[in-house]
């Protein structure tokens, strides 16, 4: 898969995890991101099995661990300080996955491998994404989104996320 085929996949998942994160009363984590998870119909994106999500009312602390291995954050395996950069990080895996067909190692970030026709650029934005520690992710998905975009708009002149709404598909 291409690099800009992957930001732009990239940019998708972003709005679809973003739009959970901004529901009302309560934001939802879907923290379970991985492939299985994601359908590619045509060039939209569509989310499935919601089965660990979960309404953030407040703190959320889990008694077993959430996610799968090598997709799921670190803090997912201590149940403790859950929140919208665990999604973060579970985009960051996939891209990160989508690129190399590697599955990060569990509870160990990024390693060094990345294809030759991977960017300097588009690295620094998965290993952010998908750092061990929450404080050195980035914010939120929206954050994450835009160094999409803005790499994608670099790289190509075009915005890929231009019709992004029309893309956005959640499907539960």
């Amino acid at each position: 898969i291409s690099q800009e085929t992957i930001a732009a996949f990239g940019i998708q998942l972003c709005g679809i995890i973003e739009y959970l994160h901004n529901q009302k009363p309560y934001p939802i984590l879907y923290l379970d991101l991985k492939p299985e998870h994601i359908i590619l119909c045509g060039t939209q994106l569509k989310l499935i099995d919601f089965g660990i999500s979960a309404a953030k009312d407040g703190e959320i602390h889990a008694s077993n661990s959430w996610g799968t291995p090598g997709f799921a954050a670190p803090e997912q395996f201590t149940g403790c300080g859950l929140g919208t950069k665990t999604d973060v990080f579970g985009i960051g895996a996939v891209l990160y996955y989508m690129l190399t067909r590697e599955i990060l190692p569990p509870h160990s970030g990024i390693p060094g491998f990345f294809p030759k026709y991977c960017s300097h650029s588009f690295k620094k934005i998965i290993t952010k994404a998908a750092a061990p520690r929450p404080e050195k992710r980035y914010d939120n998905v929206k954050q994450l989104q835009e160094a999409l975009q803005k790499l994608s708009l670099s790289r190509t002149g075009t915005d890929p996320s231009a019709h992004l709404l029309e893309q956005i598909t959640v499907v539960g």
